[in-house]
């Protein structure tokens, strides 16, 4: 058994956060809740706006990161993973109903590695927990942007999940910015 990291909480201007260190850097993970990220009268992700929360994670010092990473390639820390997944099991103990919602942005073009290492610690580490996951890919002029979603939600909630889930999708990548959808 991989153990994770210790990890410090904390709920900060309506965000909890969790903060870690490895062997490589300190980390962060964050959940936002969709509500304050939606402009008010979005009344079609009623249901998102209930339940959910953007996800995501970063090093606390993105420069100091990258000049580490540059010199010397950083071997795979599996820690990381149970770490994150331990916080994300943790997070969804709190709710009936959650949705997560992550966004592999294309600012490094590496938003394609990000988006396979979600999904990739969903199988390994959280497969038993998340009860409907989608994800899609977005072509925005020259580059590709990856939105996907975990939700901890019943059977008979993952249509609205999905729908409201592609809706959000378009709202975060406006159609007259994207050249194709695929």
């Amino acid at each position: 058994m991989i153990i994770p990291y210790e990890v410090k909480e904390d709920f900060i201007e309506g965000q909890y956060i969790f903060a870690f260190s490895s062997i490589h850097c300190e980390y962060y993970v964050y959940f936002e809740p969709l509500k304050t990220l939606l402009e008010d009268g979005v009344s079609v992700l009623y249901y998102l706006e209930q339940n959910g929360y953007f996800f995501g994670f970063a090093s606390y010092d993105e420069e100091e990161y990258v000049l580490k990473k540059k010199e010397r390639p950083f071997e795979i820390d599996k820690r990381i993973a149970t770490t994150i997944c331990n916080i994300i099991r943790t997070f969804f103990k709190r709710f009936s109903t959650v949705v997560l919602i992550y966004y592999c942005d294309p600012i490094d073009n590496k938003q394609a590695s990000r988006h396979r290492l979600f999904k990739k610690w969903d199988e390994i580490y959280c497969s038993d927990l998340i009860a409907y996951r989608i994800d899609t890919m977005l072509r925005v002029e020259d580059d590709m942007h990856f939105l996907g979603c975990f939700a901890f939600c019943s059977e008979g909630e993952t249509d609205i999940v999905k729908e409201q889930f592609f809706k959000f999708a378009e709202l975060k990548v406006p159609e007259d910015k994207r050249s194709q959808k695929v």
